[in-house]
Formats: structure tokens, sequence, C-alpha cells
């Protein structure tokens, strides 16, 4: 199989979700062997419906809203996409618990902030549904430090339909 490419993947993940395996090893490396598997992995699931809803942080550092809906169907998704890059040879970085998320804010410098009250403001958050229908492989391009206050870029390296057939 070829190497996947883009194929209209736009811009930062926007969706909770969508980082179940992370990896330090290079996506050119990763990427060929890694992309048949992703696709069988798309394949073996359905569509299924999320929204954001609540939220909280992880140790005093990050900001996140949290995911309602069909959390069985994105936790069998992220199993099978950490099978699959395991399986094709890529190393994920430390294994913990899967908390589907979408990352709001990010603590820099050393020290841990008290977010609980941004934590209790985003309780009540709750989003409209939306029809997960696709596995996208995203590459995170990090500041390397030069530009004060730049984030991560984000690019959409291939994507895959969820079931068979579409």
């Amino acid at each position: 199989m070829p190497c996947p490419t883009p194929a209209g993947c736009a811009g930062r993940a926007a969706r909770p979700g969508t980082s179940p395996w992370r990896s330090s090893a290079r996506p050119a490396r990763s990427c060929c062997r890694i992309g048949a598997r992703l696709g069988r992995a798309a394949r073996r699931g359905e569509p299924f419906a999320l929204r954001i809803a609540g939220g909280g942080h992880f140790d005093g550092r990050t900001l996140w809203a949290g995911a309602e809906g069909d959390l069985p169907a994105l936790r069998r998704l992220a199993e099978r996409v950490r099978a699959a890059a395991g399986r094709a040879g890529a190393p994920a970085a430390e294994h913990h618990a899967y908390r589907p998320h979408l990352t709001l804010a990010r603590v820099r410098g050393p020290h841990a902030v008290d977010l609980c009250p941004y934590t209790a403001a985003l309780a009540p958050l709750g989003g409209p549904a939306w029809r997960v229908a696709e596995l996208c492989l995203v590459r995170s391009h990090l500041p390397d430090g030069r530009v004060p206050g730049a984030g991560p870029r984000y690019e959409a390296l291939a994507r895959w339909p969820l079931g068979r057939g579409r």
C-alpha cells in the first residue's frame, strides 16, 4: 500500500478523542506501515455521535472540555488505533487511561495553576451532537520557542471513513 497522503482533512483537530495513540516516532517512517492497519481499524467501526459536555483538568496543567454520546464506540476505536499502531511497530508514548476530551488550554512554565474555577464554569457546558464518520491521522508540529505565544500546528496526513463500504 502506498503511504497515505493528505486528503482534505483540515487544520487542528477539534473533536474530542482524536489522540488515542501518540508516538514519538517520525510520522514519515511510521506513516507507511500504519496506513493499512488504520484503514482496517476504521472499517471495523461504524459512525457514531458525540457532543462536547462538561469539563475538567489534568493535574492543574491542562484544561479540557469533556465528551458525551457513544463513548463505548469511541473507546473501541481508540483501542483499535492503539493496537494497529503497535502491530505496525510504531512505539507509543506512555500508556494512561483514555479520557475523551478537547484540550482548551495548557499552563506554560513549571508550576500548576488552580484550574478549579474554570472547571466549575465548564460544568454546565453542553454542545450540539455531531456524527463522527472518519478516522484522521494527524501530525503535530510543536513550536520551537522562537515565537512567543506560538502554539502547535496540526497537519492531516490521511483519513479513513468509519464502517464498511463508505
